[in-house]
């Protein structure tokens, strides 16, 4: 999955047209955000001992998902996966990389800005370029903090016991 999700990302930035590049690189982050949320669940089923924090009311979000609540999961399950399962679990995701802010920082930025905007996104021609640019620095981020767990041609975790996902994203990315 991984080089699919850079060969798209490779794709969306041989575009041209800023408004045609974010309206490309929205989805891939969705996509991407969606996955770690997704295989984090799944991780915290499979690997963890109790379900105390209601998994389920955020899975039946899932029928109409907000761009928020893949962050949502997040930032429940990975201190839990960390404390109790894999200590390096989205290395990043809380952290400042390279002086930067953290993943989780820059999703919320990400999650607001689109929030704030009429139909979720709408932008003129200066917020176009900058946006752009933002969404492709954050999927390469999230790339990288989310390495681990994208699946494999067979659709498989293979950093978590060959744990096979319940959706099929090794078809190619999707959105749900």
């Amino acid at each position: 999955m991984l080089t699919k999700y850079t060969e798209l990302l490779k794709q969306i930035c041989s575009i041209e047209n800023d408004f045609e590049k974010i309206t490309f690189l929205t989805p891939l982050a969705r996509s991407i955000l969606q996955l770690a949320a997704i295989s984090s669940v799944e991780i915290f089923d499979k690997f963890m001992i109790s379900d105390e924090i209601g998994i389920e009311g955020f899975l039946a979000r899932f029928d109409s998902p907000s761009d928020g609540l893949p962050r949502e999961i997040l930032e429940v399950l990975v201190p839990l996966i960390r404390s109790d399962y894999d200590s390096e679990y989205f290395n990043g995701w809380f952290e400042a990389t390279s002086g930067k802010f953290s993943l989780a920082h820059q999703v919320l930025e990400w999650v607001e800005f689109r929030n704030g905007r009429p139909a979720h996104g709408v932008v003129g021609s200066i917020q176009a370029k900058d946006w752009a640019e933002k969404q492709i620095n954050l999927i390469k981020l999230m790339l990288n903090v989310f390495k681990k767990i994208l699946p494999s041609e067979e659709n498989t975790l293979p950093h978590y016991s060959n744990l096979t996902l319940s959706l099929p994203f090794n078809k190619g990315p999707m959105v749900i």
